[in-house]
């Protein structure tokens, strides 16, 4: 079996690395994340959710204001309002972006950083299905169509401790997880 500084060596050899600190950032840190999070992240994220209870507070209290609106009231352009919320008179579970609000709220039920983004990655691709879906071809949605949805699913999911996921995430994601689709969400 190899040790350790030698599989080190080798990795950076053979290209797959360029240093120890991109080995470190890239394959060790991501797989200890995954073994370890899951296991104290109840305990750790407590401590989140004390640090930012006023901000958490705050945040629930002004995103509960917008609960009812429509993407017409926050900018959505009219091709992606999907006839069906531009009425505004549905229940929740009737909303065609429905899908994606019921992931954004589960985002408490991921517990490493990586989860998280990989699960707001996943939100903005149903965004995307969801619309392209509605018109039976794809449609092409940038940034500047996309960016009100995600606020408007934002609104819709009022996550809880909305404020202390995204701190947990600043302080745990990864330099390799801001790269690519990641780190664009």
């Amino acid at each position: 079996m190899e040790s350790a500084p030698d599989m080190e060596k080798n990795m950076i050899q053979q290209g797959h690395v360029s240093s120890a600190e991109d080995l470190q950032q890239n394959f060790i840190s991501p797989i200890v994340s995954d073994v370890l999070f899951p296991s104290i992240f109840g305990n750790l994220f407590e401590l989140y959710k004390i640090k930012n209870s006023t901000r958490d507070q705050i945040f629930h209290e002004r995103i509960s204001v917008f609960s009812t609106i429509t993407p017409l009231h926050i900018g959505v352009d009219p091709e992606f309002w999907l006839e069906e919320t531009a009425r505004g008179t549905l229940v929740d579970t009737e909303d065609p972006y429905y899908e994606a609000i019921e992931l954004m709220r589960s985002l408490n039920n991921y517990h490493t950083a990586r989860s998280k983004l990989e699960l707001l990655v996943r939100t903005n691709q149903t965004i995307i299905n969801i619309v392209q879906n509605h018109y039976s071809h794809e449609v092409m949605m940038g940034a500047d169509q996309l960016l009100p949805l995600i606020c408007y699913i934002t609104a819709k999911a009022n996550t809880p401790n909305m404020y202390s996921e995204l701190a947990f995430l600043l302080d745990f994601t990864y330099e390799s997880d801001m790269a690519g689709e990641l780190g664009y969400t």
